[in-house]
């Protein structure tokens, strides 16, 4: 499927507004002002996307910023040598093109939906207004660029320092916390995500459903037994 963006037209998101996804915990939007908050509830464009839509491309310009209300994306990035690996997960209620956008810089990675997304896009010169006029959203922004970082450099002793059972334990139990207990990614979008091949994936997911962490259902992956997923992700105690 193609890109939808340059066709971001306004979609009912009724009755819902920025207020209630604050309300909800919005990395974002919690304890905004209020007029920061109803400025970027007049300025957001929604959209529903469908599962296998491109939001936006590596080493394009950030237009603004995407905040998440449903549905999953992946962001992934392409090596030289064509190898693709997802670099981090999107959940809702979550923000996407922001670091990009504060830098003046290409956007790193590619978006992409793994399941139907509702999400709101607000444009840049709003975005920077709003920062101006509210410190706790541009806080709220700081803290959201601070845990991306840890989360890279998380992910980077992950792939040098841990094998590959506690490298999907890891995914699962992180996948799980987001969105319960079923994981519903591919085998190839799990091998991009911890640095193995969709083969070695498999074989260590069978392992892990004879030893009963986990049942493996099709496409999803039920969790079973999260002590004993936590014991082989090697987490601190």
């Amino acid at each position: 499927m193609g890109r939808f963006r340059l066709n971001f037209m306004n979609y009912p998101c009724a009755p819902h507004s920025c207020s209630d996804c604050a309300q909800c915990g919005h990395k974002l939007l919690s304890g905004a002002s209020q007029a920061a908050t109803e400025l970027w509830n007049s300025a957001k464009k929604t959209r529903i996307i469908p599962r296998g839509s491109v939001l936006f491309r590596e080493g394009e310009v950030s237009q603004g910023i995407y905040c998440t209300y449903s549905g999953l994306l992946k962001l992934h990035r392409t090596s030289l040598d064509g190898e693709v690996q997802i670099v981090r997960l999107v959940h809702g209620l979550e923000v996407v093109g922001h670091r990009s956008l504060l830098t003046g810089e290409a956007l790193t990675a590619t978006a992409t939906a793994v399941r139907d997304c509702r999400l709101c896009f607000v444009d840049a010169a709003t975005v920077q207004y709003c920062l101006q006029l509210d410190a706790g959203l541009s806080l709220n922004l700081a803290r959201l660029l601070a845990r991306d970082l840890g989360h890279s450099e998380s992910q980077l002793f992950n792939l040098s320092q841990l094998d590959t059972r506690a490298r999907i334990s890891r995914l699962l139990l992180e996948l799980r916390q987001r969105n319960g207990y079923a994981v519903e990614l591919t085998r190839a979008e799990m091998s991009q995500m911890v640095g193995a091949s969709p083969e070695s994936v498999s074989r260590t997911l069978q392992a892990l459903a004879r030893l009963g962490a986990v049942r493996l259902i099709r496409r999803q992956v039920a969790l079973e037994n999260l002590a004993l997923l936590e014991q082989f992700a090697s987490l601190p105690k």
